[in-house]
Formats: structure tokens, sequence, C-alpha cells
């Protein structure tokens, strides 16, 4: 009798302490989830870390509950994208799936709706990359085969818009076959090279410094981000300040977070590390008045897109 009482206290407290020690770690994963996904509010191109976060998310039991302002900024993406009729109000629907992607990044489900409304608004290159990760961290799921097919039709249309954009460009002006003078080409060629550099013929060019491009920044076709670059011992930092929405763009709202760090030089060519991610090098240009900035950074990731970056002082 002894016996079976020892056994069955014995019991008890393995049953308690397996409850004990299931409820720390719950504590635990809930208060390593919550911190994920501060940081990836602070930096909001680490998929490396979202994957992280999913990955987390899926070890949870029960599964992390959906904050309440995920599913406002969700409710809202979906209702904007349903009414839109123009690329900018896909826009603004894309922006919303953003946020609550932001905020609940372990919600697989709103990624292929995210990148529906990037693809209507013309954000071919950022559709790709969500359906690339959305494969890559559910690549059994039943919409698998979907979003790649997806990625093919976004493929053919980024095809065609390079195409349209290469024929609409003014073709190239036939050269001047008549023999010139040495002299005279001499002078036609440095007259070339001194107006590409920025200057005026018969006079020095005068390169771009990098206080010369401290200031407010926009992105075409971007309504949710602007930049802002400052200068600090001989460097240019450029801040990506994400925004909601157009009006919200008066009053600053967003975060604003350093993502390059380059060095100018006296051909105007921006280089330096790259941003958080699995980019490469970057690499940019600075154009002859400095008024705007083409930046372009690679990705060693086979499921990451080349980002090519336009910016135009505001």
């Amino acid at each position: 009798m002894q016996t079976r009482e020892r056994t069955f206290t014995t019991l008890v407290s393995a049953v308690v302490l397996f409850l004990g020690l299931a409820q720390v770690f719950a504590a635990d994963s809930q208060a390593t989830l919550k911190q994920y996904a501060a940081d990836l509010q602070r930096n909001p191109s680490d998929y490396e870390l979202r994957e992280k976060i999913i990955k987390l998310a899926r070890e949870m039991n029960p599964p992390p509950a959906v904050p309440e302002e995920a599913r406002r900024h969700a409710v809202m993406a979906d209702t904007l994208v349903k009414e839109a009729k123009k690329p900018e109000e896909f826009r603004d629907g894309a922006g919303e799936f953003k946020h609550a992607l932001l905020i609940a990044p372990w919600c697989i489900d709103l990624y292929p709706p995210y990148a529906v409304a990037l693809k209507s608004a013309g954000e071919y290159d950022e559709a790709i990359r969500v359906l690339r990760f959305y494969i890559a961290v559910n690549p059994g799921g039943s919409k698998a085969r979907d979003a790649q097919d997806e990625i093919y039709i976004l493929e053919a249309k980024q095809k065609k818009a390079r195409k349209e954009k290469e024929e609409k460009s003014p073709a190239a002006k036939p050269t001047d076959a008549r023999p010139q003078s040495v002299a005279s080409t001499f002078k036609t060629t440095a007259k070339k090279m001194t107006d590409l550099l920025g200057g005026k013929s018969g006079t020095t060019p005068k390169a771009i410094m990098p206080e010369q491009l401290v200031g407010r920044w926009s992105q075409p076709g971007n309504n949710m981000t602007r930049w802002e670059i400052e200068h600090r011992n001989g460097l240019v930092l450029l801040y990506m300040v994400s925004t909601v929405n157009r009006s919200d763009l008066d009053i600053r709202l967003g975060e604003k977070t350093l993502r390059f760090n380059l060095k100018l030089d006296e051909n105007r060519q921006l280089t330096g590390p790259p941003p958080p991610g699995p980019f490469g090098r970057v690499s940019g240009t600075v154009s002859k008045d400095g008024q705007q900035i083409q930046l372009f950074y690679p990705s060693y990731d086979s499921r990451m897109s080349d980002a090519d970056i336009k910016l135009i002082r505001e």
C-alpha cells in the first residue's frame, strides 16, 4: 500500500514539474518572440529574422495570438485592395499588409495577398521577394505551387515592362561619318567628358561633396518610404523613414533607420558595406547636379532579388 502511495506521489510530482517547465518555456518563448518582433520593426528587410520568428512561432504551444493591431492593419489592407482601382491605391493596401506583417510576421497566410497588392501596384521586384520568402518558409504548403506560378507571371510582367521602357527610350543618334581633324575630335571629346562630370566647357568640373547631399529624398513609386541623408566624418549616411501613408509624411510618422553608410569619391561614385540581410556590396552614382542617386546592391541569396533604388531630392 505504501509503495503504491509513493509511486502515485512521485507521478504527481513529475506532472507538476513538467507543467511548471512547460510554463517557463512558454514564457521564455513569448519574450523571445516579442523581442524578435521589435527587432524586425527596426529592420523590416531582415528576412532571416522573419524566418526565425516563424520557426519559433511554430514551436510554441499554444501558438502565439494575433495582436489586435496586426488584425486591424490586415482588415484595412483587404478593404483597400478590394476597392482599389489605381496603382497608388493598391500601394496603400500593400502598406497596410506590410505593417500587419511587421507586427505579426508569423501570419503566413498574409504573405500571398501582400504579394498580390504589390503586383497590382507595379512593385514586381518586391512581390517576387515576398513570394520567394513565403515558399521558403512554407515549402510543403498547399499554396506553394500557386505562389511559384505567380512568380513566373511576375517575371513575365517584369520582362514586358523592361521591353516597353527600352522601346520608349530615345533612339541613339546616328554618328557623323564625316572625317574630323585631330584637333576638332579632341575638342569634342573634351567637351563631352567635361559635361559628363558636371562642369562646363572651358572650366574645371566641380565634384559633388558629401555635405551637398544632406536633406530629404523620395523614392519614386513608393509612397510609404522617405529617405534622409546626413554627413558625418566624410561619410554619406542614408536613413530610411517608413511611414503609413502619404498624409503621414508631414508629421514624420515612422521609425528612422540607418540603412547605408557610404563613401563618395570625386567621380560621384558611392560605395560601402551592404544593408542588413542577404546582400552584397552597395554601389551607387550621384547625378552631376547632385539631385538624383541611383543605388544598387546584389543579393547573394538565390531566394532574393537584387535591389535597385532611385532617390530624388525633395
